[in-house]
């Protein structure tokens, strides 16, 4: 960890690790054993024998999973304690793990939404929409010093041309947390890659994405993910704020290392860019997300897009071989067991993720 960074890295040097919360679209369980094995045994002593065996080989603390298909949850469980000390299991429904840049996925269905709403141009300059200027000059360009404008496709994609510093990502105090007006404007990164050309992952892009859905509708970002994702799909436990307002009996499951045959409870994380990776979820609550989005954008009567909308957010956009994954606008994009299968993972200093 770079910069601002230092001072929390050696703090929690050995009070770091890891909680996960696992949501899987049924192909995906190709990642610990053939699809066709687990839908052809039992589902559920397939993910209980595999995850407990993970949990007890790595010493992880607590998980989740939540499995979906053919438009149900046809698999959802907690693993583990949220809390050693007060002997809490985990609930797949009413426990909360920090998913990181799954959160992304979040943060590029609101955009879509604006998109269907005629309120953003998937290709017009993004420029246009915000309140200060992106310059177009490259910094240490490798051809041309100067490049063409960035569009909110270039954001969906990570092709936007910035660079990265996760080290400025994380801190231990609310205090140190700015808002994302704030952030945006004053660490704004270089840009070194022309829009649309090379892959980077862009965690600031995806933070300027949020703040530009801000400024379209209105809303705080977290208040318009709240009143237009979370509330159609019954996604009553999920938040961006930080920490999250916790009602009981929902709880968030707390991270631990195990350092010299015991758990460490590590201290709570705040994540500076909210839309790129502040979310906390339940196993249930994400089933829902992709529930809808693997049933033209609608679940259990709530609609979150259109499903034409959805069938162009979950095209290929960007790759750089045909024969190659890459990304949707928003989504990462590859091919397992035969399957085509749309992805994205998310990791904090404390938390791990996988959808």
């Amino acid at each position: 960890i770079e910069e601002g960074g230092n001072k929390m890295s050696k703090r929690i040097k050995y009070r770091m690790l890891v909680s996960f919360l696992i949501v899987f679209v049924l192909v995906l369980s190709a990642t610990v054993a053939s699809a066709k094995n687990a839908q052809d045994n039992n589902l559920e002593a397939f993910f209980d024998n595999t995850v407990n065996s993970k949990l007890e080989k790595y010493h992880i603390p607590n998980a989740t999973v939540a499995v979906v298909k053919d438009g149900e949850i046809v698999y959802k469980k907690g693993f583990g304690l949220a809390d050693i000390e007060n002997n809490i299991p985990v609930d797949a429904d009413t426990t909360l793990f920090r998913i990181g840049s799954t959160s992304k996925l979040i943060t590029w269905t609101a955009v879509m939404q604006l998109v269907e709403a005629g309120k953003l141009d998937l290709n017009t300059d993004i420029n246009t929409y915000l309140d200060f200027e992106i310059p177009p000059q490259l910094e240490k360009p490798l051809r041309n010093t100067t490049a063409k404008p960035i569009t909110m496709t270039d954001l969906m994609t990570h092709t936007p041309g910035f660079e990265d510093y996760p080290g400025m990502l994380f801190r231990l105090s609310k205090d140190e947390l700015l808002p994302l007006n704030d952030y945006i404007k004053n660490y704004l990164p270089a840009r070194i890659f022309p829009a649309g050309e090379v892959a980077a992952y862009s965690n600031y892009g995806t933070a300027l994405a949020g703040y530009i859905v801000e400024r379209v509708s209105g809303l705080p970002f977290s208040e318009y993910v709240e009143k237009n994702i979370f509330t159609p799909l019954n996604m009553n436990k999920s938040t961006y704020r930080q920490p999250p307002a916790l009602d009981s009996p929902v709880r968030i499951a707390k991270p631990y290392r195990f350092v010299n045959g015991s758990y460490t409870e590590a201290s709570f994380e705040y994540i500076m860019l909210e839309p790129a990776g502040s979310m906390s979820s339940t196993a249930s609550d994400m089933a829902n997300f992709m529930l809808a989005h693997l049933s033209g954008g609608a679940y259990n009567g709530g609609r979150i897009l259109k499903e034409e909308t959805l069938k162009e957010m979950h095209k290929q956009h960007f790759t750089y071989d045909s024969t190659l994954g890459g990304m949707t606008l928003g989504f990462m994009h590859g091919v397992f067991n035969d399957k085509n299968v749309l992805f994205h993972g998310g990791s904090t200093m404390l938390y791990n993720t996988g959808l």
